[in-house]
């Protein structure tokens, strides 16, 4: 027998303790409110019988809140009749609650009875008798002699479901569930039914509306006809269209049956989505200036789902013109293919450059998270160095890319992981000839503490290997230091240096923040960061002469992405150095 009980904190009598006016007055009210509240009410719970420790933990919670449910002096016929409930889907039918009040408590005795079990289970499939056969492994939970629990039946009968809607009646429902309970055996009969629907096969898909190509819309389905009709696969059809940039909605649905026929036509439905989208940004920093960016979006340009988007940015480092047109499921099914046309001109205190860049990648979504890549280009530079050197230079690019992006959300994740590894060979000819290969990886966390706090941290590492320095162009070279790498420092300062003093990149680079984001329940938050970084002449990463930057930040969070404003210091500031950085950006820093 085991004897739980549920007391809250008794009312002290301390004031009797004074003999004046002031201390009866406040004994009187004491008293009072011991008989009135319904805060000091007492309870109970026994056990006569054996009973699992979960089941126990369940029941118990019940009388718990029965505790702080209003005036419980006395025992809640409610409750009561929760808990026989309980017991009662747990296969326990004889099971009883008696009530009492026991010394001042109000004492709930359970006494739980012998546990009934399954004797038989039957399947009846209307419509369709061939749909029995389906449901049978999915009984494992009610064979003969197991318990009768209401949860091992519904999660059976669900299964049963499952099963007929992947063999071929997509339009199968439930029926009437019957459980038939021998009080005297301690014995129960399970009837589960099914309105099988029409056994279904696959047949032409047809789309409505001539906005999409119907070739198009077809392929993304992958339901050959004459195969066995899945409702996974029809919903999974329709999932992949609803994900298309140019659909806002999708409805996809079998033809009526008609009797004696089991092919049935697949017909989708299409809402679009705005043909044309237009999005703006913008940042601030004290070491990189003030810029700003803007997108022009136009969907479905061909009628499979390709957009056009023409991106602008105007800022103090760079100014840039790039068009991109980008062809998805190209091929098969998660597979994008898209081309790139940019022209760019910047402005930093390592090299001022102009350039072209054609671009053509191609990247396939292998699952939800896994997404691999292949890309070729060429850009042609002038590019003048912090040496005052001007070099006009082609350079011919290939590489491969892979990505890992588990995270919750991509401009504030609070949980997940975002993994990115390139590998890109590069030939330059013009006034600098070379070859070399271009390695860089990156992975950033994000872990929620609590449900205000997340920790977030990223690593960069990037090596050139095949040429010397001066071999490498300029703008394919590493820099560190700045609002996208190490805060608290001037942009690309942490690069290395000239003899002259001007900056001029390094073959290496790595970096590494930390960040402790706090979230109000509001749209208020705030951040501690701490970051360090920095480039290399050599090939492999250099750790010892890394710098590092602390700092704080406030975040307001709009629906689609924060607003960040960060303050950041360095440390072991060089005499040339500004005491302090500040950026202001949409989005977090990383």
């Amino acid at each position: 027998m085991t004897l739980i009980e549920v007391k809250p904190d008794p009312c002290t009598l301390a004031g009797w303790r004074k003999a004046d006016l002031t201390a009866l007055v406040a004994g009187f009210l004491c008293l009072l409110s011991l008989t009135l509240s319904p805060a000091h009410a007492r309870q109970a719970m026994q056990v006569d019988g054996e009973l699992s420790a979960e089941l126990t933990g369940q029941l118990r919670a019940m009388v718990s809140a029965s505790a702080e449910d209003g005036d419980r002096t006395l025992p809640s016929p409610s409750v009561s009749r929760r808990m026989v409930a309980l017991l009662r889907s747990e296969g326990f039918y004889g099971a009883a609650v008696r009530t009492t009040v026991r010394q001042g408590e109000a004492l709930y005795i359970v006494v739980p009875s012998e546990r009934f079990v399954v004797e038989s289970a039957q399947i009846i499939a209307k419509t369709d008798a061939r749909a029995a056969e389906v449901v049978e492994p999915a009984l494992d939970a009610l064979r003969p002699g197991s318990p009768l629990r209401a949860a091992a039946v519904m999660a059976s009968e669900a299964a049963g479901l499952a099963r007929i809607q992947e063999a071929g009646w997509p339009d199968a429902e439930t029926g009437e569930r019957e459980v038939t309970v021998d009080h005297d055996t301690r014995n129960a009969a399970i009837m589960l039914a099914y309105e099988t629907g029409a056994f279904s096969r696959y047949g032409e898909i047809l789309p409505e509306g001539d906005r999409w190509r119907p070739r198009f819309v077809q392929r993304l389905g992958d339901l050959p006809e004459g195969e066995i009709a899945q409702l996974s696969a029809l919903r999974e059809y329709q999932a992949r269209l609803t994900a298309l940039d140019s659909v806002a909605r999708a409805q996809v649905q079998l033809a009526p049956a008609e009797r004696g026929v089991e092919v049935r036509d697949i017909l989708v439905s299409l809402t679009p989505a705005p043909r044309h989208v237009v999005e703006g940004g913008f940042a601030i920093s004290t070491s990189e200036g003030a810029g700003v960016d803007g997108q022009w979006t136009r969907r479905n340009v061909f009628g499979g789902d390709e957009t056009l988007a023409i991106a602008a940015l105007l800022s103090t480092l760079e100014q840039s013109l790039e068009t991109r047109l980008t062809a998805p499921h190209w091929r098969r099914p998660d597979q994008t293919l898209s081309f790139l046309a940019a022209a760019r001109n910047e402005e930093t205190d390592a090299f001022d450059q102009r350039e072209i860049e054609l671009e053509v990648d191609v990247n396939r979504q292998l699952n939800a998270v896994w997404t691999v890549g292949v890309a070729a280009g060429v850009d042609s530079s002038q590019i003048r160095s912090g040496t005052g050197e001007k070099d006009d230079t082609v350079s011919l690019f290939s590489g491969i890319t892979a990505v890992f992006d588990s995270r919750d959300s991509r401009t504030d994740p609070s949980r997940g992981i975002r993994a990115t590894a390139s590998v890109t060979p590069a030939v330059t000819v013009g006034d600098i000839r070379s070859g070399y290969v271009i390695t860089d990886a990156s992975l950033a966390t994000y872990r929620q503490l609590t449900p205000q706090l997340i920790l977030a941290g990223r690593v960069r590492a990037g090596s050139i290997a095949g040429a010397s320095l001066n071999a490498v162009p300029a703008d394919q070279r590493f820099y560190a230091g700045g609002g996208g790498s190490v805060r608290g420092f001037e942009y690309q300062s942490l690069s290395p240096v000239a003899s002259d003093g001007s900056l001029e990149g390094g073959r290496s680079v790595v970096e590494a923040s930390a960040e402790l984001r706090w979230r109000s329940v509001g749209r208020w938050g705030g951040v501690v960061f701490a970051d360090v970084g920095t480039a290399a002449e050599q090939a492999a990463p250099e750790l010892s002469d890394m710098g590092a930057g602390v700092g704080v930040g406030v975040r307001y969070h709009f629906d689609f992405a924060p607003l960040r404003f960060d303050i950041a210091a360095p440390i072991d500031r060089r005499s040339d150095e500004a005491s302090v950085q500040v950026y202001v950006g949409l989005g977090q820093a990383f």
